[in-house]
């Protein structure tokens, strides 16, 4: 007798304890509870972790941002969006915010690299895709890269989107982009934790910051892209003048005293040096 497909996996037992976790804890009183102590503990976490950011520096802080100020991605391996939330607060020596393109890790076997990636974000078949359709009202099925998606589901019948193995799901997918475009049209970009808070997502604090769109920090301030490419997306298509971002990963460089400066959109200039992340943009500081 074949016991193949009948013993649990262990994601299996941690799906089956976030399920619980969102009716027993989330779903009821104790959930007020949980977000009044959540953000302070995970916070404690991290400035208690080697080679992360210190006092006053709170690692998952949410700034408004111009979206046109986030032009290129971080140099950091892709794909980065895997150890989103292990970096949160983390800061990292060397070279990777110079990088013009990130080294790719040889174990990944998703989509086609140009999807997600080029030198500026604008370049990325992503990007160009959702214009087409957003702008240039090109249906879902003629976008170049649906198109090569459901082509490669249909060979392959492995996940190659947003989890989705068929070709069915794909398309579902791009209807609840559709939504998402139309509530930031009308909306602009909600911050996550505020959609959590208003819509009942029942959402754990880790899956809210890693949800969020997600930023790192160069030496010089710049801001380069981690993750959050579909409402990035949709932001610059609306011209939307400000999205709420969080900063993953500091340059030391950017943390040292010396360059405790704003960042204007000329560039760095000299101004009040009291807060390391005075430049990022305009805290957005709603309760939890």
């Amino acid at each position: 007798m074949s016991l193949v497909g009948t013993v649990p996996r262990l994601s299996d037992f941690h799906a089956a304890g976030v399920t619980a976790f969102r009716r027993l804890v989330l779903n009821t009183r104790l959930g007020q509870w949980y977000w009044r102590i959540a953000p302070s503990v995970h916070q404690s976490r991290r400035h208690l972790s080697p080679g992360h950011v210190d006092p006053p520096i709170d690692p998952f802080r949410l700034f408004f941002v111009d979206p046109d100020r986030i032009t290129r991605f971080t140099g950091r391996e892709f794909p980065v969006w895997k150890s989103r939330w292990a970096d949160f607060g983390a800061v990292m020596d060397g070279d990777w915010d110079q990088r013009d393109y990130p080294p790719i890790h040889p174990s990944y076997r998703g989509s086609n690299i140009s999807l997600y990636l080029a030198e500026r974000f604008s370049e990325t078949r992503l990007y160009r895709g959702l214009t087409d359709h957003f702008v240039d009202g090109v249906p879902w099925e003629d976008i170049d890269f649906v198109t090569e998606l459901v082509g490669r589901v249909r060979s392959t019948e492995t996940e190659v989107w947003q989890g989705f193995a068929t070709a069915e799901g794909i398309y579902q997918y791009c209807h609840k982009l559709d939504r998402l475009y139309r509530n930031m049209r009308d909306q602009g970009c909600l911050s996550m934790r505020e959609l959590n808070a208003r819509e009942g997502r029942l959402m754990r604090f880790r899956e809210v910051m890693e949800n969020e769109i997600l930023v790192d920090v160069s030496r010089t301030g710049e801001l380069l892209f981690v993750t959050g490419r579909h409402r990035l997306s949709m932001a610059k298509i609306l011209g939307l003048d400000r999205v709420p971002v969080a900063v993953v990963v500091r340059h030391p460089e950017w943390i040292a005293h010396d360059r405790w400066i704003p960042y204007t959109e000329s560039g760095l200039d000299a101004g009040d040096q009291s807060d390391a992340d005075s430049s990022v943009g305009e805290p957005l500081d709603e309760p939890w």
